[in-house]
């Protein structure tokens, strides 16, 4: 029998015929793509943190490339639309853009992939849940409840280490932890709660995502311009060896291609199932840290990640079949 032979009663056993079949695969295709470039974002960004580059760098190289790129898309729409109120561009620029970014870098320089995965991608389901339940817009199943609560879990189980490790470090005259993770992990849910903001700053605009991203890009390099400007830059010092990779990852995998892949997938799965693979970013995250970065993971950072995985894919909606 030969392939083509084959493909049609497999598309017949699906109730797909091959044109739906082939939609479904680039939409499935796409999401992959979007998280594992998701992933690949944490784990660069926690690497340049062993580097001379500086949080204010990653962002000029994060948010530069796709200011000029995408420049034809925020001129149409201008960087102020006339159609989106003040107070959610604000957010969506502060969620997404600069302010997400710095703090978001500045606390990779003090944990682990593994922990970042767990606690950055890993609870903006939650934040955005309790954002929904302040403004009075959010409607939950049980199913959705029991992934935000394995999402609590799983930060809790990242605590519990974070006390563990203050306690074996704290000297009888009362000395501090040995390694400051804790602030990182603090700084994580700060910057999840951000982009979660900035999740429902978005529905409010009306603004598609390819402009969300343009404007964004647009005033969020604007304000690291002035901060190398005021704090001074050391790309221009560092080899193009260093910047460059990160210049192709932020800008233009993060920056771009994933914006452009997560559109497609919500157009050819719906938005229910493309965002349920969001749960895979703590895991690939985990993975690649101990592989690419050569980390050590320790059992409640594993316990966390298996936690919030199972949680986002929960309350992503997962167990739904036609959204």
């Amino acid at each position: 029998m030969s392939s083509l032979e084959g493909a049609v009663p497999a598309a017949q056993a699906t109730g797909l015929h091959p044109g739906a079949l082939r939609h479904r695969a680039i939409g499935l295709a796409a999401a992959l793509l979007t998280v594992v470039i998701w992933s690949g974002w944490i784990l660069a960004t926690r690497y340049s943190a062993e580097t001379d580059l500086g949080p204010i760098d990653i962002g000029l190289l994060r948010y530069g490339l796709p200011a000029i790129v995408l420049a034809p898309v925020w001129w149409r729409c201008r960087p102020l639309p006339r159609k989106v109120p003040l107070w959610p561009l604000v957010i969506m620029i502060g969620g997404s853009g600069a302010p997400f970014l710095l703090i978001a870098a500045a606390g990779m320089r003090f944990a682990p992939a593994a922990e970042i995965g767990a606690l950055l991608p890993g609870t903006m389901p939650l934040w955005a849940a309790l954002i929904g339940c302040l403004l009075g817009t959010a409607r939950f199943g049980r199913t959705q409840i029991l992934g935000y609560l394995l999402i609590a879990i799983g930060i809790a189980a990242i605590a519990a280490g974070d006390l563990h490790q203050a306690q074996r470090a704290a000297q009888p005259v009362g000395g501090a932890a040995s390694s400051p993770a804790w602030l990182g992990h603090g700084l994580f849910l700060i910057a999840a709660m951000f982009w979660a903001a900035y999740s429902h700053a978005f529905k409010k605009s009306g603004l598609t995502a390819l402009e969300a991203a343009a404007v964004t890009a647009f005033w969020s390099f604007l304000c690291h311009v002035a901060l190398a400007l005021i704090f001074g830059s050391r790309i221009g010092e560092i080899g193009v060896a260093t910047w460059l990779p990160q210049l192709l990852i932020q800008g233009g995998l993060s920056g771009l291609i994933a914006i452009i892949a997560y559109g497609i997938a919500v157009r050819r799965l719906g938005a229910t199932r493309a965002a349920a693979f969001s749960a895979l970013v703590p895991a690939l995250t985990l993975l690649g840290g101990l592989s690419l970065l050569g980390e050590t993971v320790q059992p409640l950072a594993v316990l966390a990640t298996a936690c919030v995985t199972l949680g986002v894919a929960l309350a992503a909606g997962l167990q739904r079949s036609g959204k």
